[in-house]
């Protein structure tokens, strides 16, 4: 076993540990409601998302199924962790839904449900599902 793969695997652990923190503070974030989370939590969430997409890339890339300068979209890393967390939000958004007791809270809380389901199946299109 040659030292760089064994680098490699602890570059691979390490963004992995790093993704897992990440998601953890996603998660939470998450479960804010939507009408209650601050602006500075939003974008916060965002750059989580962010940081986690580019960290799977590199963890990706570091595990050697990603060559450099080959990203295909298509094949959709970064794509399916984007669909998951829509459908947990929507998921969260309906549960929400429930709770609330004015029509004008519903018809918002609904019309967010019915923008993140229209981006979710254009990104399932994206990736062909």
């Amino acid at each position: 076993m040659s030292p760089k793969t064994s680098d490699e695997g602890a570059d691979t652990s390490a963004l992995a540990d790093q993704i897992d923190a990440l998601q953890k503070k996603a998660n939470a974030l998450k479960k804010i409601p939507a009408f209650e989370k601050t602006d500075a939590q939003r974008a916060e969430l965002e750059q989580i998302n962010k940081k986690i997409t580019e960290l799977a890339f590199q963890k990706e890339k570091a595990e050697g199924n990603i060559r450099e300068g080959e990203i295909d979209e298509e094949e959709g890393g970064g794509i399916e962790e984007e669909i998951e967390d829509l459908e947990t939000e929507i998921s969260g958004l309906e549960d929400l839904i429930e709770d609330v007791k004015t029509p004008e809270k519903k018809a918002k809380i609904q019309a967010k449900i019915d923008q993140k389901k229209t981006k979710l199946k254009k990104l399932e299109a994206q990736l062909g599902k």
